[in-house]
């Protein structure tokens, strides 16, 4: 391998001329890597041979200029990449999540050892700005799940079906029925499935207005309430008195809160909003990362039929 000496005793032009070039090939040795590079590995990557004092100053060139960014020590020692240190993170998370649906917390743990300057509370909000860009998706919670997971896919129905239906069968098998039988009632659902008129999940918005359907399918008792009934009037004044402006998006949290509202249990609060939603006379808003929230925040939000959160309501404007 041939050693590249950068000449102290050089024209300051020429050295700089040098500099310069040389800060060209290696930022084109770190992105043809693939991975941020410390500078030892941009030495192991070269194909000319350049001492570790001078390797250095070029790098510091290349990062003055702004074409490689330091992203972070990993192994004790600073690396450095082609794009700046959030958008290196924001890729990395999503390459991740590309190869399986994670939780927030099993995410972190992936993560953490190459995004070293990183708090776990840095990383949750890098996530909820890759969902509310589009580019991440938080999926609907699995069966007998307490977390949700992120996907850069969107929900897969076998992702859901899998566990549960492998229950089922277990069960089919142990009571005497054979493979054979299952698969065979398990196609004839497929085909009555496909010839049903079920709607199927709607796609996750950051503002769904909950149809009447789901009021009366949520897992979550939902009384018939009256448009007029006196508790949505209460929740109609008090939204007007919380904030007057029309389409004034009102967190659901301080609203429970309320006096007025202390002696209505939760699922007759619910009943009312689904009520107004209903009646066109209020919309609800998604939270898109509940899988980032504790049990009790998760509480708090109002949940329709197909696993979404909504953590805010908004007076419908005529």
């Amino acid at each position: 391998m041939m050693e590249v000496v950068v000449d102290s005793a050089a024209p300051r032009s020429e050295r700089e001329t040098f500099i310069t070039e040389m800060s060209q090939l290696v930022v084109k040795v770190v992105e043809s890597a693939g991975v941020p590079l410390s500078v030892t590995g941009i030495k192991k990557h070269l194909t000319v041979s350049i001492k570790e004092p001078d390797l250095i100053e070029i790098v510091e060139q290349a990062v003055a200029q702004q074409k490689l960014f330091p992203v972070g020590k990993f192994n004790n020692k600073e690396t450095y990449w082609v794009r700046p240190l959030e958008e290196f993170a924001k890729d990395l998370i999503c390459q991740k999540l590309e190869k399986e649906p994670l939780t927030a917390y099993v995410l972190r743990s992936k993560v953490e050892k190459r995004l070293s300057s990183y708090t776990p509370k840095d990383i949750d909000q890098l996530l909820i700005e890759l969902v509310k860009s589009g580019r991440l998706n938080e999926l609907p919670l699995y069966p007998n799940a307490r977390t949700n997971l992120f996907s850069t896919q969107p929900p897969q129905a076998i992702n859901y079906l899998h566990a549960p239906v492998q229950k089922i069968v277990k069960k089919l098998i142990a009571v005497g029925l054979s493979r054979a039988d299952i698969v065979a009632g398990m196609k004839q659902l497929a085909t009555e499935l496909e010839e049903s008129d079920a709607p199927a999940m709607p796609p996750t918005k950051a503002h769904v207005p909950a149809p009447e359907s789901e009021a009366k399918e949520s897992s979550i008792a939902q009384p018939e309430t009256s448009s007029g009934s006196e508790l949505t009037e209460t929740i109609m004044s008090r939204l007007d008195q919380i904030d007057a402006n029309p389409g004034a998006m009102i967190d659901l949290g301080p609203l429970r809160a309320l006096n007025e509202f202390q002696h209505t249990t939760r699922e007759e609060f619910d009943a009312a909003l689904w009520e107004l939603v209903k009646t066109s006379q209020l919309n609800v808003h998604e939270h898109r990362s509940v899988g980032l929230l504790n049990e009790q925040k998760r509480a708090a939000l109002l949940r329709n039929a197909q696993g979404q959160y909504f953590h805010a309501v908004s007076r419908r404007t005529r």
